[in-house]
């Protein structure tokens, strides 16, 4: 005797609802092999089992329905290799993005916690390491939008090392004695093995900056800029080299302006 499944059997033997049946009926990738006109009641045939693992196995590698149908209509052995050799390259590339992001969360949680450290509103003359970075110039007019394409185009994959994936960022900004700051140049930090393959990196030298922590929107940066530079006059130093701001704690770690964090630094010497 011919053993018959119904639907709701057929779709608590693969673990899935009944209403997916249906909707393969309807679309006309799995119908059953045969309805009872009067109960509407689907049934399958045992070898039908098979078919639907089969579904449920590509569905799970991510296949679409569509190409799951055109995959069962293909006769030939060599003909189905090739549709999944198609998927398995979409998977690997899929893998290898997810990792990317993976890297990109692991990275940025790790920037925000070190950004976390630094103390808002702390001034002070400090020697720091030579940098390595790699730098965008921005177009004139030099507004924030032409800034933030700048700062788009830096951040792009092409520039980004997988293991340090979300940096700091340096603005250089010009005008700090004028009502308006304006940025004609912005930087990605590098490691140092990244320096030699990027036609636009520079080094920052190592020396002695006078620096301070400005807390607040970045429009109000101006008057941190002139308390420091009021700091360096009163001091034994003097400027010795062009203005940076290296930009903490942004959209990305707080929700409230108020609270962004730019560390200011320009190169001194001594008088």
């Amino acid at each position: 005797m011919k053993i018959r499944i119904m639907a709701g059997e057929m779709a608590r033997l693969h673990n899935i609802n009944k209403q997916t049946l249906i909707y393969y009926d309807k679309i006309g990738l799995f119908r059953p092999e045969s309805t009872d006109e009067e109960t509407g009641y689907r049934y399958y045939a045992l070898e039908q089992t098979q078919i639907l693992e089969v579904i449920l196995i590509l569905k799970q590698f991510g296949m679409p329905l569509k190409e799951i149908r055109e995959f069962l209509d293909k006769a030939k052995t060599e003909d189905r290799i090739s549709l999944l050799q198609q998927q398995l390259k979409m998977m690997e590339e899929k893998i290898n993005q997810l990792q990317k992001n993976k890297t990109r969360i692991s990275a940025t949680i790790t920037s925000l916690q070190k950004r976390m450290e630094v103390l808002p509103l702390e001034m002070s003359i400090k020697q720091l390491e030579k940098r390595y970075i790699l730098t965008e110039a921005v177009a004139a007019p030099y507004d924030d939008y032409q800034l933030e394409i700048s700062v788009r185009h830096l951040l792009g994959e092409e520039n980004t090392d997988e293991e340090n994936s979300y940096f700091f960022l340096y603005g250089f900004p010009t005008g700090l004695n004028d009502n308006i700051i304006t940025y004609e140049r912005v930087s990605l930090p590098l490691p140092e093995t990244w320096a030699d393959k990027h036609q636009n990196s520079e080094i920052i030298p190592k020396g002695w900056y006078a620096c301070y922590n400005h807390q607040g929107p970045y429009p109000s940066i101006g008057d941190s800029w002139r308390k420091l530079l009021n700091h360096i006059e009163r001091s034994e130093y003097v400027v010795a080299g062009e203005p940076l701001e290296k930009w903490y704690l942004d959209a990305m770690a707080v929700r409230e302006s108020d609270d962004y964090l730019v560390e200011l630094q320009i190169a001194v010497k001594k008088q």
